[in-house]
């Protein structure tokens, strides 16, 4: 279903006579609006975890992104907020809910969109969909800024996996044992089993339900390779 498009207000009085224009210099000024604009996206808020990838997407050099960022914290246009529990930095944009249409704000208490006017989304389709995808589109880049140190040996992939889980799950890291079980698996089930593949589906498995990690006193390392066992059954050619 298409939905039509986002806006929010700016205030022209504002804008041009204003203290925007004192504080901020031309090219600053642009990426403010550009601030704006994302924003508009996340009731408020601009993820600015990732400089280099918001850099990128806004088209401005790293160095210009980052002045406007400590000019906007200075001038008390922003307050960066952080997000420990998803390990995240946002820009939070100030009297963002008194300024902005109420159908983009939390609160939702000032909505003024009218019949027919562009403020207003599909029916079933609400703002905070489109921040979904924004955030798929950003795990996206993610997984793309990865690949770039991703290992292009499959051993050296499928302990490269395990360690990176194992920095914020309690998995038990050897690369040694878990290079043997690699080794194991490729000769007893080879071309039955894919370590790679079936290792991601058992750490999504963990990351889904956490204690299962510890579940029924087995190790970590013990159910993945009981899960590789499984598979192979399965496939019928163990």
């Amino acid at each position: 279903m298409k939905r039509k498009k986002l806006w929010f207000k700016v205030y022209p009085d504002d804008y041009l006579w204003g203290t925007t224009k004192d504080e901020l210099k031309p090219d600053e000024r642009s990426v403010w609006f550009d601030f704006l604009c994302v924003a508009a996206f996340k009731e408020g808020f601009v993820d600015i975890t990732y400089p280099k990838s918001l850099a990128n997407k806004l088209i401005i050099p790293l160095s210009l992104l980052n002045r406007c960022i400590k000019k906007f914290k200075e001038h008390k246009k922003i307050e960066i907020v952080e997000n420990k529990k998803e390990k995240k930095t946002f820009a939070k944009i100030k009297k963002w809910e008194k300024y902005q249409a109420g159908y983009l704000t939390s609160l939702g208490q000032r909505i003024e969109k009218p019949e027919g006017n562009d403020a207003t989304l599909e029916q079933g389709l609400r703002c905070d969909s489109i921040k979904r995808r924004e955030d798929e589109i950003r795990e996206d880049e993610i997984r793309g800024e990865e690949s770039k140190d991703f290992p292009s040996h499959p051993r050296d992939q499928f302990l490269y996996i395990l360690k990176e889980f194992s920095k914020e799950y309690p998995y038990p890291f050897s690369e040694e044992a878990d290079g043997q079980l690699y080794d194991y698996t490729i000769e007893t089930f080879r071309n039955v089993v894919d370590p790679i593949r079936e290792a991601e589906k058992k750490i999504k498995y963990w990351k889904e339900h956490p204690g299962a990690l510890q579940s029924k006193g087995k190790s970590p390392r013990v159910q993945l390779h009981e899960f590789f066992e499984k598979e192979a059954q399965y496939q019928g050619k163990s």
